[in-house]
């Protein structure tokens, strides 16, 4: 499991307010570890659109997966998912 902004935080509001969000070091982790897993689901949620970082991450990493797509076209958050869920492609 990793985060697309390197910057933690449990309100999104707080995340957006740090001064690099994203981190100088983020895609290396991002790429380094899907290569090393057998499925990358993204579930980062609307919030995932902040500074474009989603588009950025679809174009690093190919063929992800989600449980499910929001009405944003963001991947849905797995904790607001029912647990019998099964991750299908993003189609982007």
């Amino acid at each position: 499991m990793a985060n697309i902004f390197a910057f933690r935080a449990t309100a999104p509001n707080d995340m957006k307010a740090a001064a690099d969000p994203i981190g100088s070091e983020n895609n290396e982790w991002l790429i380094k570890l899907s290569d090393d897993a057998g499925l990358v689901v993204a579930a980062w949620g609307n919030d995932g659109s902040f500074l474009g970082r989603s588009e950025q991450v679809k174009e690093l990493l190919p063929n992800l997966h989600c449980l499910k797509l929001n009405k944003s076209g963001e991947p849905a958050h797995p904790l607001y998912q029912k647990a019998d869920r099964k991750p299908v492609p993003m189609g982007i």
